[in-house]
């Protein structure tokens, strides 16, 4: 501390308190040179010398920096610009001296922190490396050797910070001999053996301490072009221009570093191994297409793990060679082993055998492995592993569009690898998944475009068209662009309605169909045109509080409706510039190793990198003194999920400080102006297009629209066209409508409806009624469907399966005197009408006399009169409470095996009604049939039986009350409110008849 405090001093004031009296000062550093230089003196005090140099040289380095920010500058004696010892190189080569003689001396095996403090300020003074490198150049060379024989390190963290410093040296050293005429490479001859002495090291527990951080050096050197390992015996030094210079150090780093792999059947070294390999990797690609002998020593060392079993050995070795050479797999003929292995192994090593399969991305190799791959892509999506199918598909995509084109006798193989592709990539794969899937389907369906119409290649498509998180949106709108009319809407129309969504598509159909829709307009000038040119009058900007937490992707589009600044303001580059600005805050922590990264520290590292002058504390310790320091084992991962949980947190802050920059102020509008000044017809329409993706309601409301629309434009083009004729307007349609109703599944309550108010919307269509009655019933869109076949009806369609059809509807939601007025019109025959006239007007006593001598007697009708009139007897009867005279019709019927159920259905709590399995139910309640086996086997069949637990919520619930089941009572009645709010939720409230029913 005295002498820090002395130098400080004299540096600052001089020995005589005077600025000027720089001699005075100089001859201080001198004597201190003079006593570093001295060979008696202790080294010890020596150490404490140059420790008071280095702390020194910190103080006016930061009295510098604090200077630079208050603009208060301090007068010095002496020039410490850059630092202090930089302007004092003779003082950096005592230290350096005296350091490399006490190191020497302690037997030390390890960078203390004043030689790597003094070796880093030596690297700034660029006198050394110049003008005095001749004078200083043993010391320089010293110290450099020195460095490397200890640099090995246990600890991550250090090991990265030496090999750092090494490197710099090196770089240092070989600017500075360039010039050298005579055999340059001798400067090099001592750290180049020293670093072969370290591969050779042969004690296996201290691996990590030399071979490691010899692998790491040389691999650094590679990188930075300091050395050429082209050849097998020698290592040639190379200038800054790329050139080789001298003949060459007689060395040979290949074979020592493919000793260091592990032995077949070992399980140790797998560290080792890895950075191993991937110095070879880089080695081989350093040589170009240059076969050596070392090539078929490695390629030994590999057959030998696969015939031993040493499957993670093998892979390892070949996934890190793979980093610099990724054709090595296919080259070397190992692709065929790695993909036996596909079947053996799982978990990460099935990730690093795909990966080595993909990785060369050339025409011969992709076409050879999607080829060998393609018999067996079922199996190997069947876990949907993430990174598999992002490789396998990228793969296959890149196949295609090389040109490859199968036999025709592999066009069952290609058709079965999109089924089972497609079974294993939804809307929750992530991103990279979606995206490659997407690229596929386009690529197969452009080489094979008799597989386009296929679900599993139009099904992904038509998704990805409603999936905005990924970047083939735009793509994939383009492809269906080119194979959809274009004309008019209504040829869009007809068109998109030949595009049958799969069960699993039908929620995203909609949204699809919008863009398609769109598509059409987006086409036309006048689209993309203002609505209005000049600005609005008495305008008033006030500051705008806004949410971008909710709906990142609706707040985006929504920008043009709000914000001052136009939509195109907010680029792409400019929103990748943001992404690209929170990313890098995501830094990996010290010890947490990226799953794909580089072993070799220096792949990693920045060109311009240099080495720290002081480490933290536990770097500075002892190595026998830390207790695991940033081991992964310890600290990282105790606080991994801390750290990165705060890095997440910093990430979204970033993105949402971002996004408010977007919308600075909004407009108050007088009433009647529009939402904003030379706004676009695409830009009012992209917030629905937007909305449209996440809320099939909305989507479906947009698509009707956009069906009118296209029905507009037809009529004014028929009539334009032929003077007014009587051709309806969706006459093209109409085709497409019935396909589609007859084929769609109906999951999707918002497309059902959709579909069946197309079909009120064209009655010229003659939809199929049962499909009609399956759409509304499997979507939960009664009512949709009671509308849709009046609108058949009053079109002049009146078929009874018709009047049947649309009096199963209304019998289903509970309104009984239209199901049976319908009825009427299907039946024409007195007696059947007059049975159903006497229930009308309430007479239930003699319809259910008529209905019974009806069924009892042998008179010739259809199938469906009979069950109408059995369906009538039984809720007259229940109605009646004639119980004992429905048990008595029941029992013949074996009850005790459930019936199959008619798409007609019971409301809950209603006391008649439904099929005669819901009869059977009320039966069985109030006068079991034989025993209670009947009302046993459908609650035990609760799969099987849903929906009729669902509508006989009441019924069953009075059957678990007799059984003393509380807990079963409260959980059918739940199901009843349930059942009530759904059903009153999809009913229109235009229908206040079914709604008062309901």
């Amino acid at each position: 501390n005295g002498l820090h405090i002395l130098l400080k001093h004299v540096v600052t004031n001089g020995l005589t308190g005077e600025n000027s009296d720089s001699a005075a000062a100089t001859k201080v550093l001198e004597e201190i040179s003079a006593l570093l230089n001295s060979p008696e003196l202790d080294g010890r005090i020596k150490l404490l010398i140059v420790k008071a140099l280095c702390r020194t040289n910190m103080y006016f380095i930061e009295l510098s920096k604090a200077e630079n920010q208050s603009s208060d500058l301090t007068m010095t004696t002496l020039n410490v610009s850059p630092s202090f010892l930089v302007t004092h190189p003779h003082l950096i080569i005592d230290s350096l001296a005296a350091l490399h003689e006490i190191t020497k001396a302690s037997a030390t095996k390890f960078v203390s922190a004043p030689l790597r403090e003094m070796s880093a300020i030596a690297l700034e003074c660029d006198a050394l490396w110049t003008s005095s490198f001749e004078e200083n150049k043993s010391t320089l060379l010293g110290i450099i050797e020195l460095i490397v024989k200890n640099s090995p390190a246990e600890i991550s963290y250090i090991m990265k910070e030496n090999v750092k410093l090494v490197t710099r040296l090196m770089l240092r050293l070989r600017d500075a001999v360039e010039v050298a005429t005579v055999s340059p490479e001798r400067y090099f001859q001592a750290a180049l053996y020293t670093l072969q002495e370290h591969l050779e090291w042969k004690d296996e527990k201290k691996e990590a301490g030399n071979r490691l951080t010899a692998i790491q050096i040389i691999g650094s050197l590679l990188i930075n072009n300091v050395i050429d390992l082209q050849h097998d015996n020698f290592a040639f030094l190379v200038s800054s221009k790329g050139e080789r210079l001298g003949d060459g150090v007689r060395i040979n780093f290949a074979n020592a570093t493919l000793a260091c792999l592990m032995r077949p059947g070992s399980n140790t070294g797998r560290k080792l191994n890895s950075v191993a390999a991937a110095l070879l990797g880089k080695i081989m690609k350093s040589s170009g297409d240059k076969q050596h002998k070392w090539h078929m020593d490695l390629n030994d060392k590999l057959t030998a793990y696969y015939a031993k079993g040493s499957y993670d050995a093998f892979l390892d070795t070949l996934d890190r060679i793979a980093f610099s050479c990724p054709q090595y797999t296919h080259k070397s003929g190992f692709a065929s082993k790695v993909r036996a292995l596909l079947d053996k192994i799982f978990s990460e090593p099935k990730v690093i055998a795909m990966r080595l399969l993909t990785a060369d991305d050339s025409v011969e190799s992709t076409c050879a492995t999607c080829d060998e791959l393609l018999p067996f892509i079922p199996s190997l999506v069947k876990q949907k592993e993430s990174k598999i199918l992002t490789m396998l598909l990228g793969t296959l995509s890149r196949g295609l569009n090389m040109g490859l084109k199968s036999e025709s006798k592999s066009l069952m193989l290609w058709r079965s690898a999109m089924c089972a592709i497609d079974s294993a990539v939804d809307m929750e794969s992530i991103i990279e998944v979606r995206e490659a899937h997407t690229r596929l389907c386009v690529a197969i369906a452009q080489v094979y475009p008799e597989l386009a119409n296929e679900a599993a290649v139009r099904d992904p498509l038509i998704r990805a068209l409603a999936d905005n998180a990924t970047d083939n949106q735009r793509t994939v709108l383009n492809f269906w662009n080119l194979r959809l009319a274009n004309e008019n809407l209504v040829g869009r129309l007809r068109d998109v309605l030949c595009l049958i969504p799969s069960a699993n598509s039908e929620g995203l159909w909609l949204a699809a169909a919008c863009h398609l829709m769109l598509a059409v307009q987006e086409m036309n000038p006048a689209f993309m045109r203002p609505l209005i040119e000049n600005d609005l009058s008495q305008c008033k900007f006030t500051p705008v509080s806004f949410n971008v937490t909710w709906r990142p992707g609706v707040t985006r589009t929504m920008m043009p409706l709000f914000a001052t600044q136009a939509y195109e303001g907010v680029d792409d580059v400019s929103l990748q510039e943001t992404q690209k600005q929170a990313l890098s805050l995501l830094k990996i922590p010290i010890g947490i190793k990226a799953e794909d990264e580089d072993p070799i520290f220096a792949a990693t590292l920045a060109e311009d990198f240099s080495p720290d002058k002081r480490l933290p504390s536990f770097a500075r310790a002892r190595p026998d003194k830390i207790r695991q320091p940033w081991q992964p084992e310890a600290s990282t991962l105790k606080i991994g999920r801390a750290v990165q949980a705060a890095k997440q947190k910093k990430v979204e802050d970033f993105m949402i400080e971002q996004a408010k920059h977007g919308v600075k102020l909004t407009r108050e509008y007088r009433t009647g102006d529009l939402p904003d000044v030379k706004i676009s017809c695409r830009e009012l329409l992209a917030p629905f297009l937007v909305t449209a993706e996440r809320d099939t309601t909305l989507a479906c409301s947009l698509l009707q629209e956009l069906s009118q629309a296209a029905r507009n434009e037809s009529q004014f083009i028929i009539e334009d066209m032929s003077g007014g004729s009587q051709s309806h307007a969706l006459a093209i349609v109409t085709q497409p409508l019935i396909e589609f109703t007859s084929t769609v599944a109906g999951k999707n309550s918002s497309l059902v409806q959709f579909i069946l108010s197309l079909c009120e919307a064209i009655p010229e269509a003659e939809a199929p009624a049962q499909h009609i009655v399956r759409l509304a019933v499997n979507g939960n869109c009664l009512a949709s469907g009671v509308i849709a076949l009046e609108a058949l009806i009053k079109a002049g369609h009146q078929s009874s399966q018709l009047w049947e059809a649309l009096a199963q509807l209304s019998k289903s939601l509970g309104h009984d005197d239209s199901a049976l007025l319908a009825f009427v019109n299907a039946f024409s025959e007195s007696d059947t009408v007059e049975a159903i006239r006497q229930e009308i007007m309430g007479n239930l006593q003699d319809a259910s006399k008529r209905y019974r001598s009806l069924l009892k007697s042998s008179i010739d009708r259809n199938a469906r009169e009979k069950d109408l009139w059995n369906r009538e007897y039984f809720r007259c009867a229940e109605r009646l409470g004639d119980w004992e005279d429905l048990s008595e019709e029941l029992t013949g019927a074996s009850p005790g095996a459930p019936a199959s159920e008619s798409a007609e259905f019971n409301i809950p709590g209603e006391a008649s009604g439904g099929s005669s399995l819901y009869t059977a139910v009320r039966v069985a309640l109030r006068q079991p049939l034989t025993d209670d086996s009947f009302m046993e086997n459908l609650v035990s069949d609760t799969e099987r039986n849903q929906r009729i637990l669902k509508n006989l919520g009441v019924e069953f619930a009075l059957h678990a009350l007799s059984k003393d089941g509380k807990d079963a009572t409260e959980k059918f009645l739940s199901q009843v409110y349930k059942t009530f709010a759904e059903t009153w939720s999809s009913t229109p409230s235009s229908a206040i008849a079914i709604r008062r029913k309901l």
